[in-house]
């Protein structure tokens, strides 16, 4: 219904990039440094939420990317988006933040940085990121440092409180 160019910085198409979510009439897009919400019907920018670099290790050539990671972002009732060690709880119309979310411990006492992630409206699904498994380059070399694709621990929190409601520890 419309177009026009983007004054999001996004990474490049070689990267591998997450992509962006719909629902109820807005497009959720990830920037290089940020979250934007935008009318789907006619590409007004409705809110922004700052997140520093946050896909900086996806914006360079033949990455695995999100094909390895899985995305950082996920819509229900609130878009829930982690940059790793917190995962925020944003209000889908105004951007508002209305909550911050921690992962759960791993079983030796450190703290987890956030993997995988899904809603289901009600509940929050989470993975503690198994950061010493590093995906190799795809084609050319690459840095993939920062790409995680694999989880030590599956977790449920309550979505609005962020309450852990369950975890499953790989053996």
């Amino acid at each position: 219904l419309w177009f026009r160019d983007v004054d999001l910085e996004m990474p490049q198409r070689h990267g591998r990039g997450h992509a962006p979510l719909f629902q109820d009439g807005r497009m959720f897009v990830e920037g290089i440094s940020a979250l934007r919400a935008v009318d789907a019907y006619n590409g007004r920018n409705l809110w922004e939420f700052p997140l520093p670099k946050i896909q900086s290790a996806y914006n360079a050539d033949h990455l695995n990317g999100t094909a390895v990671t899985g995305s950082n972002f996920c819509v229900a009732s609130s878009v829930f988006v982690h940059d790793k060690e917190r995962c925020y709880r944003l209000d889908a119309a105004t951007g508002k933040k209305l909550g911050e979310f921690s992962t759960p411990k791993h079983t030796g006492g450190e703290p987890g940085q956030w993997g995988y992630i899904a809603c289901d409206g009600k509940l929050l699904f989470g993975t503690l990121a198994n950061p010493q498994h590093r995906v190799r380059y795809a084609y050319v070399r690459a840095d993939m440092s920062e790409m995680w694709g694999e989880s030590k621990t599956f977790f449920a929190l309550d979505a609005v409180t962020g309450k852990l409601l369950w975890r499953y520890d790989a053996v």
